[in-house]
């Protein structure tokens, strides 16, 4: 799919257009034999009655729409910060190592060229982000994974503060009791039992190979990042070694 077929579906959502993104992206339904059956809209059809009203009147009167879109690059992203002059940004960065180990057990992509092709464009989108933070003030915002993980609180009311909204007792509540559930959820789920303990279990399933080709291909992104280097599994599995380093 390419890049601007990709916004045009960024634009159907903030416009709260669902047939112009529906129609965009059955194509790619059918190419990765997902069918338009899977489908979110239809899915949501599927369960109730007049479902698409009920979307399209949420989606009108919502005071914020909030997407979360994966692997698309902050200079994609960007092009939209002109055409949407409230649209704002949350650039959320993990450890490559953590989102290589992820890929490698469901086999999506294989070391070293998985591991070059990622470290290259977190670099790339790394650098973007800082320049537009210069160019478009208040309107593009780096979080970390580990450091929400270890600073839940702090971390979110410096993206509400971003957002333009008040981090409530109430909304505080629900939050700590997603990331300090009693049992943890599925894999996509936001329930956790300790979020610090799950930013951190990558560290002791890694196979050797990606920790390895990992390194080779994003040291000098763990330096600009500060995450540790990490030479074998044995300094992984250390507790010592903090998830990241500030970098001052």
């Amino acid at each position: 799919m390419t890049g601007e077929k990709i916004l045009d579906i960024v634009r159907g959502i903030y416009s709260c257009d669902s047939q112009k993104y529906q129609q965009l992206l059955r194509p790619w339904q059918y190419d990765k034999s997902i069918g338009p059956a899977q489908s979110d809209m239809a899915m949501c059809n599927h369960k109730k009655t007049n479902c698409m009203k009920t979307y399209l009147k949420q989606c009108s009167n919502a005071s914020s729409k909030v997407s979360k879109i994966p692997r698309i690059s902050i200079g994609l992203a960007s092009k939209l910060l002109l055409e949407f002059r409230n649209l704002k940004i949350i650039h959320l960065l993990r450890d490559p190592r953590a989102v290589m180990n992820s890929r490698y057990k469901l086999g999506w992509t294989p070391v070293p060229g998985g591991a070059v092709s990622l470290c290259t464009k977190m670099k790339k989108d790394y650098q973007q982000s800082v320049k537009l933070r210069r160019l478009f003030p208040g309107r593009i915002h780096t979080v970390f994974y580990e450091d929400m993980a270890q600073n839940f609180e702090e971390i979110v009311k410096e993206i509400y503060s971003f957002l333009g909204y008040q981090l409530n007792a109430k909304e505080q509540i629900r939050l700590n009791r997603m990331t300090s559930s009693s049992k943890n959820g599925n894999a996509g789920s936001t329930q956790r039992r300790n979020s610090t303990l799950t930013a951190r279990a990558w560290r002791y399933s890694i196979n050797t190979k990606v920790l390895i080709e990992n390194n080779k291909a994003c040291s000098d992104l763990y330096q600009l990042l500060g995450y540790p280097q990490l030479g074998s599994k044995t300094e992984a599995r250390n507790t010592s070694v903090p998830l990241r380093i500030t970098v001052k």
